[in-house]
Parts: C-alpha cells; sequence; structure tokens
C-alpha cells in the first residue's frame, strides 16, 4: 500500500521539476515521461529503500529543486 501512496506525491514533486524548472511545456511525451519517472521513483524507491528512505529522497530533492528556483533571477529586459 505504501508504494501506491508513494506515486502521488512522487508525481508532483517531478511536474514541478520538470514543467516549472525545466520550462518544459506540458505536451504528451514529456507528461508520459514524467508518469514514467514517478513509476520508477516511488514505488520501485520505497521496495528498495522503504518508506522513510522514499521520503527522505523526495525531501531533499524537494528542498534542492526549491534552493535552485529561489537563486535564479528573471533576465532583465531593456
Amino acid at each position: 500500500m505504501l508504494e501506491v501512496i508513494a506515486f502521488i506525491p512522487t508525481l508532483c514533486v517531478l511536474g514541478l521539476i520538470v514543467f516549472g524548472l525545466a520550462g518544459y511545456e506540458p505536451t504528451a511525451p514529456a507528461f508520459l515521461w514524467t508518469v514514467a519517472g514517478a513509476i520508477m521513483c516511488g514505488p520501485v524507491v520505497v521496495t528498495l529503500f522503504g518508506f522513510l528512505g522514499w521520503l527522505l529522497i523526495v525531501v531533499a530533492g524537494t528542498l534542492a529543486g526549491t534552493a535552485y528556483a529561489a537563486s535564479r533571477h528573471r533576465p532583465v529586459r531593456g
């Protein structure tokens, strides 16, 4: 059951990274690759490292993505 629970937050985090930070347009291939990544990074990681290991990886990825986004500056238009 933990594998199923881990899929949704992983999909949210990967969606924010792919479509927010990376700037990809939400096309069908980009969305499908994001869902495939969520399957591999959610249930598979829970199976390998346990729920707490998965939670640590998601928190570290979210913090790293947020820190990177906070340090970016908008380009100056002249």
